[in-house]
């Protein structure tokens, strides 16, 4: 295809296209265990599903472990963009679809394990180290797939070290690969368990995929607005066209968060982050995120980072 190039050697990819910009790299790290690194830059916003060939057998589960960084403009010519990133999980069965949709201007750092069914029956099914909740996961086919939005620093951390490994080498270390993989299953696994314990469980894995679309679409509209006041459940029920009921439901089930504690928690992290970059006073932040007065602001700011906005002002 004349807009990829292949270096065998590096086992690399490159594509540049007027929808988006990416360097995947790939590696088998046993029979039927694929990995592969994504690194997208999106040009335009975009929404695309799997496409399989009837005439060839789709016997691979997808499962990715990805980092998605949005960068948004603002108003205020002290700050001339800020960044949001979210962490998610997505598990994909043989053959069943899903939408996938990214926005204009997004970065994401994907690692990919195409994982054969074989493997999953050696591996996952008939393994006694694996627990019951996991295998029914892979087992009942009215689960067709997963997204989970995470932020515990475990995940984190072992993406970065994916990451560190695929970007920093020519020729790819498999056994560290190997090790890291393994750990993201544990790692994983352990999600999946606490999950299951949750009742709300069931519905989070029924939730369709033009539900979870839609979700997406509120979130993006709640990050560039961060400056703004929380717009209220009635507006964005109006605007995105979804009941306020099924709204709350939904968002929550993706998210894991009520959408006002969401939205405050964007807001403060990046009410930290400017506070400590920034020289502004603590009255003039709370201004720029059009609160009342300083001391509902610095309450809001203690409940998500641990202090109040007048003890970083000391630090510095």
């Amino acid at each position: 295809m004349p807009f990829v190039t292949h270096n065998i050697s590096t086992q690399t990819f490159h594509s540049n296209t007027p929808f988006f910009e990416t360097t995947i790299r790939y590696a088998e790290l046993e029979e039927g265990l694929w990995i592969m690194y994504n690194n997208f830059y999106y040009k335009n916003n975009i929404v695309y599903k799997p496409f399989y060939d009837k005439h060839s057998p789709a016997t691979f589960y997808y499962l990715t472990f990805n980092k998605i960084e949005n960068e948004y403009q603002t108003n205020f010519y002290e700050f001339q963009e800020y960044k949001i990133q979210n962490y998610s999980i997505t598990l994909v069965k043989p053959q069943k679809e899903f939408l996938f949709s990214h926005f204009k201007g997004s970065k994401e750092n994907i690692v990919l394990f195409l994982v054969e069914e074989a493997w999953v029956k050696k591996n996952i099914i008939n393994s006694g180290l694996v627990n019951n909740e996991v295998k029914e996961l892979f087992l009942n086919d009215n689960i067709e797939y997963l997204n989970y939005h995470f932020k515990q620093e475990e995940f984190v951390s072992n993406l970065n070290e994916f990451i560190a490994v695929f970007e920093s080498v020519d020729i790819l270390d498999l056994f560290e690969l190997k090790r890291l993989s393994y750990q993201f299953f544990k790692l994983f696994f352990n999600l999946v368990s606490d999950k299951d314990k949750e009742k709300d469980s069931t519905e989070f894995y029924k939730l369709n995929k033009e539900d979870i679309l839609k979700v997406e679409k509120v979130e993006q509209f709640l990050l560039s607005n961060l400056y703004l006041k929380f717009c209220g459940i009635d507006y964005l029920s109006k605007k995105f066209n979804i009941s306020p009921t099924k709204l709350k439901h939904d968002f929550k089930l993706v998210f894991n968060s009520s959408i006002f504690k969401y939205y405050q928690q964007k807001q403060m992290k990046l009410a930290f982050k400017l506070l400590q970059e920034n020289n502004l006073t603590i009255k003039e932040l709370s201004q720029r995120f059009d609160y009342e007065n300083v001391s509902k602001f610095s309450s809001a700011f203690k409940k998500y980072n641990n202090q109040l906005p007048s003890k970083i002002k000391k630090k510095e």
